[in-house]
């Protein structure tokens, strides 16, 4: 009996060992860094969708934070001699392109050499890559560099059809989110807000790109105009430098240089960074606004931007001596008018402590916008989409695809608008006008917050709301932002602004904090998992009860 016991202990014992001495390898190999060698070339893959930032160090996105740490660190690195972009297909927005071009402009000024490889590509891949010293087309490869279109879909016919009715009120006559519901075509308006965004976005990059490439406007235009079908042509015609083959990479770019990559670079420390003992904060609020925490399960499957999680690290930030101003980077379309205000009167208490400033990503509008109102400085791309003050909401109802399934409801209720919200029938006309006092209340609050931040008379402010988009460009000539400029830019900017000398080394502090993998296991088994009972019931109610009232006009595509 002893030894049986004995037997099942030592067990016991051997399996928990081996269990921490796994752990413990797998531990090791995922935190180890990477050995950078005295005479090394970076390389970076870049491809698909950039995000400001990653929620956690597992995610496969390039991010603006990493390629930002990662290129200061290299600018100084001694070990690093050259950088290497492979450039694959993009889907991003054109101010975050813009954003890494800043930053590749920054790692210039070094002396050192960027030059890239466009490997399949349009107008995203040419526009980067014309940041580098150098920019190649890979044999073979394609390279078709046409305008921008903007696309947006209708679905009233075909709900329609289903037996859905999509039932919405707005203020503001460019406030077109629920065209695509309500509309078979495009409104004036729409158009119009369009056709002038697209135009704004456009003249940037042909203008950003003859810069880079010492060609004459008119003759990028041309180019674009007139795609050739030989690619030689671009060669000939000053858009790229060349034609190269894989060896030819290897012999001319790669050299005898030892190769890293981005990614294995990312996990190095050396040399360090952002060590001064002032601090600047650079918090990076992404995704659609909502209450409750940030997670990555949006309504549109985006990135949800929690005001529970924001406020957590604009506390944490607030109540942080050595910081001495906040950046604070938004890339967000809107979203719940409660969450914005929520998270700009958090704005409000950090502001009467430190400056403020604004660095605006693909997307600064409508919550988005609310919430850059608290700043000393809003500071944006040309290619920046921002604004879309105005507000809507509503529901769909589905009786009538109900009724072609053979589905029945029965409703209680205890009140005149207890089922206001039911999608079994219509709003009533006393519904429609009680709902539009509501958001005509929200807009007002919206136009005085502007005008109050800007400095703008309130019928001036909604003279340019109505829900309506704008370019940066416009936006800076509506005095909707301040200047022109990125991440670098806004970090000069609030140094500045704090008071601390241009010379001064100046800490950053990164927020939010990426996930580690343990955050990672608590949180798919612990009391918060996304697996709990609780949470879905939750994330049922959420998609079930979403009133977007302040979400983008219309779902951007620039093919």
């Amino acid at each position: 009996m002893k030894n049986s016991l004995l037997t099942a202990v030592l067990v016991v014992v051997i399996l928990f060992l081996t269990i921490i001495i796994i752990s413990g390898i797998i531990y090791y190999n995922i935190t180890k860094e990477p050995v950078v060698d005295n005479n090394s070339i970076l390389v970076f893959n870049i491809y698909g969708d950039i995000v400001d930032s990653k929620s956690d160090n597992f995610s496969k996105s390039n991010s603006i934070k990493d390629i930002f740490i990662a290129m200061k660190r290299a600018k100084r690195d001694k070990r690093i001699k050259s950088v290497l972009l492979n450039i694959y297909p993009l889907k991003t927005g054109y101010a975050k392109i813009h954003e890494i071009g800043d930053i590749i402009d920054d790692f210039k000024l070094s002396g050192k050499e960027i030059n890239s490889v466009i490997y399949v590509g349009g107008l995203r891949e040419a526009y980067l890559g014309s940041f580098c010293n150098k920019v190649y087309l890979i044999k073979d490869g394609d390279l078709f560099i046409n305008g921008i279109a903007a696309e947006t879909i209708f679905l009233k016919d075909l709900f329609s059809k289903l037996g859905i009715k999509a039932e919405f009120i707005r203020i503001g006559k460019y406030k077109t989110a629920a065209n695509m519901y309500i509309k078979n075509h495009l409104t004036p308006e729409h158009k119009e807000s369009l056709e002038t965004l697209i135009k704004d976005v456009y003249n940037t990059i042909i203008k950003t790109i003859s810069e880079n490439r010492k060609i004459n406007q008119k003759k990028v235009r041309e180019i674009i105009d007139n795609i050739p079908i030989d690619q030689n042509k671009y060669v000939n015609l000053g858009l790229i430098d060349g034609i190269i083959n894989y060896q030819d990479i290897e012999k001319n770019i790669i050299k005898d240089y030892s190769k890293i990559s981005f990614s294995d670079y990312t996990k190095t420390s050396s040399p360090s960074l952002f060590k001064g003992k002032s601090k600047i904060a650079v918090l990076f609020a992404s995704g659609e606004i909502h209450l409750g925490s940030s997670n990555t399960n949006g309504l549109t499957g985006n990135t949800v931007l929690g005001s529970d999680t924001i406020i957590h690290y604009l506390n944490k930030i607030k109540n942080n001596k050595s910081i001495k101003a906040l950046v604070l980077r938004v890339d967000s379309p809107g979203g719940s008018s409660v969450a914005s205000d929520l998270i700009k009167n958090k704005l409000d208490e950090v502001s009467k402590r430190i400056p403020v400033v604004i660095s605006m990503s693909d997307l600064a509008a409508s919550g988005g916008y609310w919430i850059s109102m608290s700043s000393n400085r809003i500071i944006a791309h040309r290619e920046t989409i921002t604004g879309s003050i105005g507000v809507l909401g509503g529901k769909f109802v589905l009786k009538g695809l109900y009724d072609k399934i053979g589905f029945k409801k029965a409703i209680i209720k205890t009140s005149k608008l207890s089922d206001a919200f039911s999608d079994y029938r219509d709003f009533t006309e006393e519904e429609k006008t009680f709902f539009f006092n509501i958001i005509k209340k929200i807009y007002d609050k919206f136009l005085k917050i502007v005008a109050k931040s800007r400095k703008m008379k309130v019928e001036d402010v909604d003279k340019i709301a109505q829900g309506r988009v704008w370019s940066g460009v416009r936006a800076k000539s509506l005095n909707l932002v301040d200047e022109f400029g990125g991440l670098i830019d806004s970090i000069r900017i609030a140094k500045k602004l704090a008071g601390i000398k241009e010379s001064s080394r100046v800490g950053l502090k990164f927020y939010p904090i990426e996930k580690t993998i343990m955050d990672k296991i608590n949180e798919y088994i612990g009391a918060n998992s996304k697996f709990s009972i609780n949470t879905i019931i939750e994330k049922f109610k959420l998609y079930k009860d979403f009133l977007p009232a302040l979400i983008l006009p219309y779902k951007l595509n620039i093919l």
